[in-house]
């Protein structure tokens, strides 16, 4: 708990240090709450960056970093008269519903923070025992923007897993700071509870935040910076302008999808500056400030992704940039997985017949947007991106309202929504345009009658999202983080490879482990690489018709053990448990035949043979030994 009040507190005095970095003559027009909000998340931005480049030479002293903000502080000297004015942090009740990641991030993440294990913490740890940032082969994941998960790499070793995942909440908290003050400024005291609340009333906000997921940060900087673009153009600011390229530059920075915020935003924001009879010259000076910021400061990512793959958005478009390590397989596989989520997948594109559907199904059914068997509904329901917003969205449609800023924030999310529907419908990329529904819904309230159903439906929504995270994840987390229940039987109950795990790293024999079907790294203390097909060219199954080829390799890779996670095989675990898969020819040829199994017929041949040597086993598992590893 130390470690996570360490950066609760480190947050705030990032908040301090960046609002006293912003230019006076935005600073001035700012409400205080907005200063602290758009200033701190501001700072993380700067810091993630620090840190991911000081990482590429070395990882020992990264937790000195922290000092940046603090060296501000006594560099500037702020006094307290930029906060002066009503401050009214976001209340009792907000900081109720802030306890609900707080546990998350104290509770031991489990598999139900799947992408947390598999890639958001386990590349920063690899990279600690690495001692400095490097291209890792088999984790494609490693090559996505990180400025987000730097955060993560700075303080993982000193400060553990917990403080590292509070990161996660100092961005919600600094997130509704700068809402409610935006929105207080632009709107009304209510309207800025209003989307206070409903920011944090968004299950999939509430339910990310305290885990190792950035998908909130990331939202924050790409619906904040899309909002201070739409002020933007209309005040035709200068500092305005610039404050919104950082947002959107730290957008792309953290996800590729900050590319498609930026995209949209350089779109809406040079049709908008024609449409309102402003000079040609000022709408491309206003892209192009927001463009080339917002580019140039991905720029590190893209680079260090051209210089490993040849690719600077690895291991997407394949088609359009190719890239080491990928082929048109893997990259068709990757694709179609992305493509699972939602609705209207045809053979060739898309079904835009049902793209109100699959809008209005952000909130109904959940399930269809986010893991697992998204396919036919089976996602948790805190993938819901809820009601609140897209009451906003389609009441302000359908109102007449005219403001040249919410036209500009709608604009920018419809063109996003497409997007999103013809790339992938998961639900967490959608919270960047969540926020102009919000701001619309407080724009509304000016209307008597919505000025009482917008607070009661925000209400409602607030209490369904504590009530359902509450049951599904903070009972059963709460023993844990109040010491009634150890780590090791928490994560049993849930996480089946963290005992794995712990027996691996136990064993002195074990060198290198390849993991079929599992993700789970992170809770490895032995080298490790994924060897399933789909993570790399490392393993070249399309090429290999025996199992003593796949054995080669592994000594070639001073791989000493493999380790089979059986949970996953569906039918075929019965025929693998009964030395089935190797015996019979039709099994294989059915498995020769299937790129994504056959690694399975190559593993029982090597078995068969006396190539591979059972270790240990339990009902869901198998450790196999390497011959002569």
């Amino acid at each position: 708990m130390l470690s996570s009040a360490i950066v609760l507190v480190f947050g705030l005095v990032c908040a301090w240090a960046g609002a006293s970095l912003l230019p006076s003559a935005l600073r001035e027009r700012m409400d205080p709450a907005e200063r602290l909000g758009f200033g701190g998340l501001l700072m993380l931005g700067v810091l993630g960056t620090l840190t991911f480049l000081t990482a590429l030479v070395s990882t020992s002293a990264l937790i000195t970093l922290m000092i940046v903000p603090v060296g501000v502080l006594v560099w500037r000297r702020p006094p307290l008269a930029h906060l002066k004015g009503k401050l009214a942090v976001p209340g009792p009740v907000l900081g109720l519903l802030c306890l609900i990641p707080w546990v998350n991030a104290l509770a031991p993440s489990d598999v139900m923070d799947w992408d947390t294990l598999a890639y958001h913490l386990a590349v920063p740890k690899l990279w600690i025992e690495a001692g400095r940032i490097e291209y890792l082969p088999t984790i494609h994941h490693s090559n996505f923007p990180f400025v987000f998960d730097s955060l993560f790499l700075m303080v993982l070793k000193p400060l553990g897993e917990h403080g590292a995942k509070t990161f996660t909440l100092v961005a919600l908290i600094l997130g509704l700071l700068a809402l409610f003050g935006l929105a207080r400024r632009w709107t009304h005291a209510l309207g800025a509870w209003t989307v206070a609340f409903g920011f944090a009333s968004i299950p999939v906000v509430l339910w990310e935040s305290g885990s190792g997921y950035i998908d909130v940060g990331h939202g924050l900087w790409a619906g904040l910076g899309l909002l201070a673009a739409g002020e933007a153009l209309r005040e035709q600011r200068r500092e305005r302008l610039v404050l919104a390229a950082l947002m959107l530059g730290f957008a792309c920075a953290s996800k590729y999808t900050g590319l498609q915020t930026l995209l949209a935003v350089c779109a809406c924001y040079g049709v908008g500056a024609l449409l309102m009879r402003l000079s040609f010259r000022t709408a491309l000076h206003g892209v192009l400030v927001v463009g080339v910021i917002g580019v140039s400061m991905a720029s590190p990512w893209l680079i260090r992704n051209t210089l490993n793959t040849g690719n600077p958005v690895y291991p997407f478009l394949y088609e359009r940039f190719g890239g080491r390590n990928w082929d048109a397989w893997r990259a068709a596989t990757y694709k179609n997985e992305q493509q699972t989520f939602g609705l209207g997948r045809t053979e060739t594109s898309r079904n835009f017949a049902l793209a109100p559907h699959a809008i209005v199904g952000l909130a109904s059914q959940p399930g269809r947007f986010i893991n697992p068997g998204q396919e036919s509904g089976r996602g948790f329901p805190m993938g819901a991106v809820g009601i609140v917003p897209l009451v906003g969205l389609f009441g302000w449609l359908i109102s007449g309202r005219r403001d040249p800023r919410m036209t500009f924030g709608l604009a920018a999310s419809g063109l996003m929504l497409f997007m999103w529907f013809v790339l992938s419908q998961q639900s967490r990329y959608i919270i960047p345009i969540a926020l102009p529904g919000l701001f619309a819904l407080a724009f509304l309230m000016s209307d008597r009658i919505a000025r009482f159903v917008a607070p009661t439906l925000v209400a409602a929504q607030c209490l369904y999202t504590a009530w359902m995270l509450y049951t599904v994840n903070t009972t059963r987390q709460l023993p844990v983080v109040l010491g009634r229940q150890s780590a090791e039987s928490f994560l049993a109950a849930s996480t089946p490879f963290a005992a794995a795990a712990r027996a691996i790293n136990a064993d002195i024999t074990v060198k290198k482990v390849a993991l079929y079907d599992e993700v789970f790294g992170y809770f490895l203390d032995v080298p490790y690489v994924w060897a399933n097909p789909g993570h790399s060219l490392l393993f070249r199954y399309e090429s290999m018709a025996r199992g003593e080829q796949l054995i080669a390799r592994f000594r070639e890779l001073g791989i000493s053990h493999v380790y089979l996670n059986l949970r996953l095989l569906g039918p075929a675990r019965e025929a693998w448990e009964e030395d089935a898969v190797a015996r019979s020819e039709e099994a294989r040829a059915k498995y020769m035949s299937d790129l994504n199994r056959r690694w399975l017929l190559l593993l029982a041949e090597a078995r068969s043979e006396g190539l591979l040597r059972e270790v240990s086993r339990d009902r869901g598992s198998v450790l196999l030994e390497v011959a002569g590893s």
